[in-house]
């Protein structure tokens, strides 16, 4: 998924948004990104002809816009245009979509753009659709973002994905590089894997060490994960705890997960 996939199945169904560059100007202003770009700018950002850069990037990144991003999504597309955009996307939907719950994926799309080092990140609307639809939130935008500690913030790199289909012998190496981008410091915190009784890949370490980190730091934190020789599709929560054993980031649940899909295939002999 490229940043001009994502504005090729959305713009067609937001007709307040009348240019292409309006368009890529909305959503940059929702994303809280403050880019000087010229309509030509906009134009190849929309085509695909031009990428956006590590400097441009970086004003989108560690910003709190999941709230702000979905109500972009929200109030643009149009009623009766959701089962468009859901149809754009390849998302398998037999009942009336929920426009809602198709925002939320929309703009946890948005975000994974803008935070890869890399043009092209994995297509996760389907996924992330499904977990709108099956965990609807009862909490307000706000609360929604609030961290444990006031001022407190990250975003995190997924290396070399978040989203994994790997066969069921397979074992993965997987790298978090999570970016401070809060006024917290961060003192004798750890990622934990929380769920692990509850899904089959198991990790080497539950509970990994995270470095006292200043603002403004990035820091690598590395999991070796076996797929233990099981079919299925697991959500991996993995959670940053104080000192405490407190989620540092109750209501960003998915900040740190990772998904993996292990298939069974015969092995040659």
């Amino acid at each position: 998924m490229q940043l001009k996939d994502l504005c090729k199945g959305v713009y067609k169904s937001c007709p307040s948004l009348t240019s292409h560059e309006k368009f890529i100007d909305a959503l940059f202003t929702a994303a809280g990104g403050n880019l000087y770009l010229s309509p030509s700018y906009k134009k190849q950002f929309y085509s695909g002809d031009k990428q956006l850069t590590e400097n441009q990037k970086s004003s989108l990144r560690g910003r709190d816009n999941i709230s702000s991003l979905t109500e972009f999504f929200e109030t643009n597309i149009s009623d009766g245009q959701s089962s468009v955009v859901i149809a754009a996307f390849g998302v398998p939907e037999k009942a009336a979509p929920n426009k809602k719950a198709l925002a939320a994926a929309l703009a946890l799309q948005a975000r994974a753009i803008f935070n890869s080092d890399e043009d092209e990140v994995d297509d996760i609307i389907a996924m992330e659709y499904q977990k709108a639809l099956s965990e609807p939130s009862t909490s307000s935008p706000q609360q929604a973002l609030t961290p444990l500690y006031p001022g407190d913030s990250a975003w995190t790199e997924f290396k070399p994905h978040q989203t994994y289909a790997v066969e069921c012998y397979e074992k993965i190496v997987h790298t978090w590089i999570i970016h401070n981008t809060g006024n917290q410091t961060w003192y004798g915190r750890k990622l934990v894997f929380s769920n692990q009784d509850r899904v089959r890949p198991r990790a080497e370490a539950t509970s990994i060490d995270i470095p006292d980190t200043l603002p403004n730091q990035i820091i690598r934190i590395v999991a070796n994960i076996d797929a233990r020789h099981i079919e299925g599709k697991f959500d991996c929560e993995w959670v940053m705890q104080d000192a405490d054993g407190i989620d540092c980031f109750p209501n960003s649940r998915r900040m740190f997960y990772i998904y993996i899909e292990t298939i069974y295939k015969p092995q040659n002999k």
